[in-house]
């Protein structure tokens, strides 16, 4: 019988006593490393839902902005808000401040010096002067370089540059591709009525410029209505996407209203 003063029973062996004991620690250390495990467990999951709910709600954010704007060129309106002059049926639709307009320009060359040559001896008294070349200038690259700074707006038929020296204006009839420079910072807009590309720095706005870009296309072409229709509809299908909380969790994540 188990001696309730004793944590072993009443007769037990040393031997059945160092057992116990034994046995006692390596359930603790199985307990806590369980308990450690599922903490990791869970950390690592809370880790994943905060980064998959960011990503849920930029994207959101990002459809929302798009189907405002589609929405904004059903009506025509913008001009005023981006002190643009709007055409016929013209929306403006997104601008961004401290734009970098970049051309194609010729930076400074080099000169490559000449080579003397050698003199031969003839005869006594008589030399012959051969070989030799004058030196000779390499014209430098021509690079894309900044040569303005202002505003670029984007409207539902072109992108206008304003600057504190020069104006510029790409049109979307006019377009025949877009390019992002090596670094990401820059887009670089050829059109068919200029033989040399030019572009925009917009730094970390290039991503937001190039969705509005399509966007405003997409309207160009089918109407804002339609646009604004199917902006809707992936907006709602976003929002069923919405990332739950994982199973058993206790986290608390609040969204923005919209």
């Amino acid at each position: 019988m188990t001696d309730p003063a004793e944590p072993f029973p009443a007769g037990s062996t040393w031997r059945e006593r160092r057992a116990a004991r034994k046995a006692s620690r390596q359930r603790e250390r199985e307990s806590a490393r369980l308990e450690q495990q599922r903490r990791q467990t869970q950390a690592l999951a809370a880790q994943q839902y905060a980064d998959q709910l960011a990503r849920w709600q930029f994207e959101h954010d990002e459809l929302s902005a798009l189907l405002h704007a589609a929405e904004s060129a059903i009506w025509h309106t913008g001009g005023a808000e981006y002190g643009v002059l709007l055409k016929k049926s013209e929306s403006a639709l997104w601008a961004a401040e401290a734009v970098a307009l970049i051309e194609p320009r010729r930076h400074p060359g080099t000169y490559s010096r000449g080579y003397s040559g050698v003199s031969v001896r003839i005869a006594r008294g008589v030399r012959y002067h051969v070989g030799g070349s004058r030196g000779r200038y390499l014209p430098g690259p021509e690079l894309q370089t900044p040569i303005d700074s202002g505003q670029a707006v984007l409207t539902t038929s072109r992108v206008v540059f304003k600057g504190f020296k020069m104006t510029r204006e790409w049109r979307f009839d006019k377009l025949l591709g877009i390019d992002t420079s090596p670094d990401g910072d820059a887009v670089l807009l050829h059109v068919s009525n200029r033989q040399k590309v030019s572009g925009l720095v917009l730094g970390g706005l290039v991503p937001a410029f190039e969705s509005f870009l399509g966007t405003a296309i997409a309207i160009a072409q089918n109407g804002a209505e339609t646009v604004a229709r199917e902006l809707e509809s992936s907006l709602s299908e976003h929002l069923r996407l919405r990332p739950s909380l994982p199973p058993g969790s206790d986290l608390t994540q609040e969204i923005r209203p919209w």
